[in-house]
Protein backbone atom coordinates (compact mmCIF):
# COMPACT_ATOMS: atom_id res chain seq x y z
CA UNK A 1 0.00 0.00 0.00
CA UNK A 2 0.93 3.35 -0.87
CA UNK A 3 1.76 5.68 1.81
CA UNK A 4 0.72 9.94 1.06
CA UNK A 5 4.02 10.64 0.80
CA UNK A 6 4.74 8.09 -2.39
CA UNK A 7 6.49 5.88 -0.50
CA UNK A 8 6.20 2.04 -0.23
CA UNK A 9 7.75 0.04 2.36
CA UNK A 10 9.65 -3.59 1.17
CA UNK A 11 11.69 -5.64 3.04
CA UNK A 12 12.63 -3.30 5.57
CA UNK A 13 13.51 -0.50 3.23
CA UNK A 14 11.36 2.48 2.46
CA UNK A 15 11.11 3.29 -1.51
CA UNK A 16 9.77 6.62 -2.72
CA UNK A 17 7.76 6.53 -5.76
CA UNK A 18 9.15 9.62 -8.19
CA UNK A 19 5.95 11.52 -9.67
CA UNK A 20 4.61 10.21 -12.63
CA UNK A 21 2.36 12.35 -15.21
CA UNK A 22 0.13 9.04 -16.08
CA UNK A 23 -0.36 8.51 -12.14
CA UNK A 24 0.25 12.07 -10.58
CA UNK A 25 -1.98 10.48 -7.13
CA UNK A 26 -1.58 7.16 -5.88
CA UNK A 27 -1.54 6.82 -2.32
CA UNK A 28 -3.46 4.32 -0.34
CA UNK A 29 -3.28 2.30 -3.69
CA UNK A 30 -1.73 -1.14 -4.06
CA UNK A 31 1.75 -1.19 -6.51
CA UNK A 32 3.70 -4.12 -7.14
CA UNK A 33 7.00 -4.45 -5.78
CA UNK A 34 8.76 -6.86 -8.47
CA UNK A 35 12.17 -8.18 -6.83
CA UNK A 36 14.87 -9.78 -9.59
CA UNK A 37 17.56 -12.29 -9.63
CA UNK A 38 20.28 -9.73 -10.10
CA UNK A 39 19.26 -7.71 -7.37
CA UNK A 40 17.31 -4.63 -8.95
CA UNK A 41 14.05 -3.65 -7.96
CA UNK A 42 10.50 -2.54 -10.04
CA UNK A 43 7.45 -0.91 -8.46
CA UNK A 44 4.96 -1.43 -10.97
CA UNK A 45 1.19 -0.37 -10.78
CA UNK A 46 -1.38 -1.28 -13.24
CA UNK A 47 1.42 -2.48 -14.89
CA UNK A 48 3.19 0.58 -15.59
CA UNK A 49 6.70 0.31 -13.90
CA UNK A 50 7.28 3.74 -11.69
CA UNK A 51 10.60 3.46 -10.79
CA UNK A 52 13.32 1.16 -11.08
CA UNK A 53 16.30 0.69 -7.98
CA UNK A 54 19.33 -0.80 -9.03
CA UNK A 55 20.84 -3.08 -6.93
CA UNK A 56 24.02 -0.61 -5.89
CA UNK A 57 20.74 1.94 -4.72
CA UNK A 58 19.29 -1.11 -2.67
CA UNK A 59 23.18 -1.48 -1.14
CA UNK A 60 23.15 2.53 -0.64
CA UNK A 61 19.58 2.05 0.97
CA UNK A 62 20.41 -0.71 3.27
CA UNK A 63 24.14 1.52 4.59
CA UNK A 64 22.02 4.47 5.14
CA UNK A 65 19.06 2.59 7.53
CA UNK A 66 21.09 2.45 10.43
CA UNK A 67 21.27 6.37 10.39
CA UNK A 68 17.93 7.11 8.90
CA UNK A 69 16.74 4.78 12.23
CA UNK A 70 17.69 8.14 14.53
CA UNK A 71 16.00 10.24 12.24
CA UNK A 72 12.37 11.50 13.59
CA UNK A 73 10.27 11.05 10.44
CA UNK A 74 11.30 7.94 9.20
CA UNK A 75 12.10 8.80 5.93
CA UNK A 76 15.03 7.59 3.69
CA UNK A 77 16.73 10.89 2.72
CA UNK A 78 18.38 9.55 -0.33
CA UNK A 79 15.74 7.22 -1.89
CA UNK A 80 15.07 10.14 -4.21
CA UNK A 81 18.22 10.34 -5.65
CA UNK A 82 18.60 6.52 -5.79
CA UNK A 83 15.18 6.18 -8.55
CA UNK A 84 15.05 6.13 -11.82
CA UNK A 85 11.91 7.09 -13.19
CA UNK A 86 9.98 5.39 -15.96
CA UNK A 87 7.07 6.27 -18.41
CA UNK A 88 6.82 10.25 -17.02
Amino acid sequence: MVKKDHTVSFDGLVLQIPFCKKYPCIADRQVDVRQYRDGHLEIAYRGAILAVFSQEAIRRLLNTRSVQKNMKNGCLSETGLLTKSLGT
